[in-house]
């Protein structure tokens, strides 16, 4: 009778010891996702892109999204954990003031797995290809958010918006 006791107390240990295991492992996986979005808006509650002209404006101000009716998809927000994401969008942005099209495309392509939870698929293999246009406005930190634009034949066709 005292083994069937120590026999059952000691799987009921095991049984508690994996189930907290996995309790600890699933919220693991939740910390591990740097990337979430805030909504999920309405074609008609897009906001508009706006922008000055500055190179050197500040986000909110010179340029961002506002107001109703455009092309400005939800913020993504990007934590400070996401160190890749945080690099490869710098680099687009650098790119952006003083690089080529070319060399933005190359950075797609070696960064594919980063952008594709940023941005549609079919439409970084449509960068890929020429037949848009990517850029960053913005060097993403604390104070400041970054905005991946996208274009076709120079009209804006979708800003995507990060935050940290």
């Amino acid at each position: 009778m005292k083994k069937l006791i120590l026999i059952l107390s000691a799987m009921s240990l095991i049984v508690l010891i994996l189930n907290s295991c996995q309790k600890e492992a699933d919220s693991s996986d939740i910390q591990k996702s740097a990337i979430t979005k805030i909504t999920k808006a309405p074609p008609s509650n897009l906001r508009v892109w706006h922008d000055n002209g500055n190179p050197n404006g500040q986000d909110g101000i010179d340029y961002g999204c506002w107001d109703q009716g455009g092309n400005c998809l939800p913020d993504v927000i990007i934590t400070p954990k996401d160190q890749k994401t945080i690099q490869v969008l710098r680099d687009i942005y650098l790119l952006s003031l003083s690089g080529t099209q070319e060399q933005i495309v190359q950075v797609v392509k070696e960064n594919l797995n980063v952008l594709s939870s940023l941005i549609d698929e079919k439409i970084l293999d449509s960068v890929i290809k020429g037949e848009k246009q990517l850029t960053v406005k913005g060097n993403l930190d604390e104070n400041n958010g970054a905005y991946i634009i996208v274009s076709e034949n120079k009209e804006i066709i979708q800003v995507q918006p990060m935050k940290m």
